[in-house]
């Protein structure tokens, strides 16, 4: 995998010395704001917009993964949590309680509510 990435990027810096060869002639850049025109050679304003675009494409990909990551983040924590609920249950499971806890709790026979009757004449 490196030798391709390898193999991409020298003929890039390839094209790109070629490029810069090729197009030495001064141009003049003028923006609207700015009155003055500023000159330069070719291949620098070439490269320069190539450089932009390739830096805002870096940042556009950078946030976009953004959200990638925080998902990633957010699963590792879920996944650390329900292991540590594993290894409770494993060492509960090894070394169980003697007497488990009383769930219910019975109410002495006097003190059950009576049903509420309906007075007479009622629907």
């Amino acid at each position: 995998m490196k030798f391709v990435y390898w193999t991409i990027a020298a003929l890039v810096i390839f094209v790109a010395v070629l490029f810069a060869i090729s197009n030495r002639h001064m141009v003049a850049l003028s923006l609207w704001p700015v009155m003055d025109a500023y000159e330069m050679p070719a291949f620098v304003l070439g490269l320069g917009a190539f450089g932009a675009g390739f830096l805002c494409g870096a940042f556009m990909f950078w946030l976009r993964a953004l959200s990638a990551r925080a998902r990633a983040r957010m699963s590792e924590r879920k996944a650390e949590r329900l292991q540590h609920d594993i290894e409770d249950l494993r060492e509960h499971e090894a070394h169980p309680d003697p007497q488990p806890p009383a769930t219910a709790v019975v109410a002495p026979r006097g003190d059950v509510p009576q049903p509420i009757e309906k007075p007479a004449g009622a629907g």
